[in-house]
């Protein structure tokens, strides 16, 4: 059994040459002949690419009652009376 792979590769390495040397493919099938070629179209593909990931953004900024980090709108600080709990 071959693997998806190594079919893949084969094919391209003979389409390539089907398509340098102009040459066709016979092939029988069930007592039936077939014939593969390969033509350009002319067309072009764009290449598709994989999205880049966003960077992580974190907003960093001091704390306005003890002027200690910051981050997202939380003040590091343990002791600073911003982070006490309201219950």
């Amino acid at each position: 059994m071959i693997s998806l792979s190594q079919f893949r590769g084969e094919i391209y390495a003979l389409a390539r040459l089907m398509i340098k040397t102009g040459m066709h493919v016979d092939f029988a099938y069930r007592g039936r002949v077939y014939r593969i070629s390969i033509l350009d179209t002319g067309q072009t593909v764009k290449q598709q690419r994989r999205s880049r990931k966003k960077p992580l953004v974190i907003e960093t900024e001091k704390c306005p009652r003890c002027s200690k980090l910051q981050v997202a709108g939380v003040c590091m600080n343990s002791a600073c009376p911003s982070n006490q709990r309201i219950i």
